[in-house]
């Protein structure tokens, strides 16, 4: 998440300019706050104003609204769960068509295919009688659009009602969109969140954007180089393009600040590379990224203590904006431990592994320094990363023969910047 005082700062100045649909009042909004919490708005919002004073009440971050009215959307309560379920507090008045798609991994040539599939939806919905509400950006893995019809709803008890909508969605959706990758459970969810466009997507700075339907014909570069963004520079995005050999010793060069220099002045790159154990099928090594005046060197022994995560070699990237801390490990582990242990950790990173499924230590190409700090050793028990053996044996001396697998080299990818 980018710096929580960025995203208040935001929220509290005249640039806030949230989407608030017409009657605001019958939509059920949430927010992710700076903990990590999902917490629900409890009252009706009813203006920008209303909005804001709630964000700032919450600490939110991450903000998002219901893809359906309800008579008493600040009391819904889940499907089943609460007592409020078969009263009015669930009563459904109206459903929107949303979907969202998703650029798994992240990277430009996936987010391209997102546009893409999202042209397809919108030609479907509107051949189909749909008015589209909007399209935006989301900041971050692809576009949302919205749609709304107006479909009378039967005259039946709340809970029957809503199972009724969600089974003939179901069988829309399956047949209609078959073939197109968007994020069907989301789409079929009459109860579903939606992330609220003029908000902030804190997994990037990117601002939640609108966009007229026409400009999703541009290339993807084109379209994001208008979509605002909160942080000092441009949030990079990856390409899937792996860099050859001839990158991967001028890394090795990277620990005195120097490096091939990008060009043109509004752009600068970085290169990265990732915690996948290449040559493994879905195994990882543990990346933990701080901000430098985090506790970084408690938190790593309280997790080496706990999960027993091995030896991590530290290294600091120094630039103009900041400096970050990364702890890089050699022990191998299955994703869905990793994940555990991310979630138990203070890294700025923690939540980065489940949500790109993958975790990234930067090196500056153009500017700025990165260098070996110190490392933490804990004897392995289980199998060590060979290609990340190799690349802390650059900096730091490691003694590590057995168990040792994978491929040599680590994964590469090269980020583009904006200054």
């Amino acid at each position: 998440m980018i710096d929580y005082k960025i995203i208040k700062d935001y929220y509290k100045s005249d640039a806030f300019n949230p989407y608030l649909p017409k009657n605001p009042g019958w939509y059920h909004y949430r927010v992710i706050d700076n903990k990590g919490l999902m917490v629900k708005i409890p009252v009706k919002i009813t203006s920008k104003e209303k909005l804001r004073k709630w964000l700032l009440k919450l600490n939110a971050t991450d903000v998002y609204f219901s893809s359906s009215y309800w008579l008493n959307p600040e009391k819904i309560g889940l499907k089943g769960l609460s007592g409020s379920y078969r009263v009015a507090h669930n009563h459904l008045l109206r459903f929107n068509l949303y979907f969202d798609t998703d650029a798994k991994p992240w990277c430009w040539e996936n987010l391209d295919k997102t546009r893409a599939d999202i042209i397809k939806v919108y030609d479907k919905c509107i051949a189909h009688g749909w008015e589209n509400e909007y399209v935006a950006f989301s900041g971050c893995q692809g576009f949302l659009a919205s749609f709304t019809r107006n479909d009378k709803l039967p005259n039946i008890l709340p809970p029957e009602i809503i199972k009724l909508t969600e089974e003939n969605r179901k069988i829309y959706i399956d047949k209609e969109f078959k073939g197109i990758n968007i994020d069907a459970p989301v789409s079929k969810n009459v109860m579903g969140i939606r992330r609220l466009p003029g908000t902030i997507h804190s997994k990037t700075g990117f601002i939640c954007t609108q966009i007229s339907p026409s400009i999703l014909y541009n290339d993807i570069k084109t379209i994001l180089n208008q979509c605002p963004y909160v942080t000092k520079n441009r949030p990079g995005i990856p390409s899937l393009k792996e860099n050859d050999e001839k990158s991967h010793l001028e890394l090795t060069a990277l620990s005195d600040g120097t490096g091939p220099t990008s060009k043109g002045k509004d752009t600068y790159f970085e290169q990265a590379i990732t915690n996948n154990v290449m040559g493994t099928k879905n195994l990882f090594v543990p990346l933990f990224e701080y901000m430098s005046e985090q506790e970084y060197i408690k938190d790593l022994k309280r997790l080496q203590k706990k999960y027993n995560v091995g030896p991590l070699y530290i290294y600091k990237h120094c630039s103009k904006e900041k400096d970050m801390i990364y702890a890089l490990g050699i022990k191998t582990f299955q994703k869905r431990r990793l994940e555990k242990i991310y979630t138990q950790s203070h890294a700025r990173n923690k939540n980065y592994f489940k949500w790109f499924g993958r975790c990234l230590l930067t090196f500056p190409l153009d500017q700025g320094h990165f260098g070996a700090v110190y490392s933490l050793y804990q004897k392995p028990k289980g199998n060590i990363s060979k290609a990340h053996l190799n690349f802390n044996s650059k900096f730091f001396n490691i003694d590590e023969k057995e168990k040792i697998i994978g491929n040599e080299k680590v994964k590469m990818i090269k980020l583009e910047r904006g200054r």
